[in-house]
């Protein structure tokens, strides 16, 4: 990590008071969560994953937070519910704290499905990493001909999913697993879908990636969203060593949508 110079001092005086914490003085609290952050951009740029501390004096503080790659029995339920529009449709998901993009859709992935919704994806499609199912579930919902497997490493997550299948009617479309990015997933599929955990570092991501070569038949088409300040042409870089054609097919507000033809 840098050494506390001027710039950090600075950062660290005008840090909010938090209170006493586990016996730590606020000036403390401020001062462990300011060097978490630093530590966390510094192993992201690398492409390491940001550990995660699941208890000690700023878990609970929400200094230092499970992230919704994890699975943290003890996080406590905040059940939600929100709706949104997507090319004319209306969409409703049920959430809860420790999944991503929990109060809204997020801007990348409302993104790519607008981008790839009513385009021809073929009828068996991966979500790899659904989360609570966005995804999948509106790509599923635009065309009846389609089966979308959902895999995703957070239960939590995927049992938001199977509800939100249910919701939305496209339950009889869907197959929900358990997968650590492929470790469960055995089926070939003509179109992959991900908005990737970039926060899991790029031995994560970069796997989702190069595995999708060997689950895509020939001629199908990974297709991802990735934000140019997170690796957006490196990525893309990568994805022409592994791929026959590598393709930006929309950009917005810093999102770039990628396509790779097998």
């Amino acid at each position: 990590l840098p050494p506390a110079g001027a710039a950090l001092e600075a950062q660290l005086e005008g840090a909010l008071g938090v209170g006493e914490h586990h016996g730590l003085l606020p000036r403390q609290v401020a001062k462990l969560r300011l060097l978490h952050a630093l530590q966390g951009e510094a192993q992201a740029a690398q492409g390491q994953a940001v550990p995660i501390q699941s208890d000690g004096p700023l878990a609970q503080e929400g200094g230092l937070m499970p992230q919704y790659f994890d699975n943290n029995e003890l996080l406590a339920h905040e059940d939600r519910t929100y709706a949104f529009t997507l090319l004319g449709k209306g969409f409703t998901l049920r959430s809860d704290a420790g999944v991503f993009s929990k109060d809204g859709l997020d801007d990348g992935s409302r993104l790519l499905l607008e981008t790839i919704a009513k385009t021809d994806l073929g009828t068996s499609i991966l979500d790899l990493g659904c989360g609570i199912g966005p995804i999948g579930l509106v790509l599923a919902s635009f065309d009846p001909s389609r089966h979308v497997t959902m895999s995703d490493v957070n239960l939590r997550a995927l049992e938001k999913a199977r509800e939100n299948a249910e919701l939305n009617g496209v339950s009889n479309q869907v197959s929900i697993i358990e997968s650590d990015i492929y470790s469960n997933i055995h089926a070939s599929f003509t179109c992959i879908v991900t908005n990737p955990p970039i926060r899991a570092g790029k031995k994560v991501t970069y796997a989702m990636y190069a595995g999708a070569v060997d689950h895509l038949h020939e001629g199908g088409r990974l297709i991802l969203v990735i934000r140019k300040q997170q690796g957006a042409a490196s990525c893309q870089r990568y994805l022409e060593t592994i791929f026959s054609k590598v393709e930006v097919v929309a950009q917005h507000k810093g999102f770039r949508i990628l396509i790779a033809t097998k």
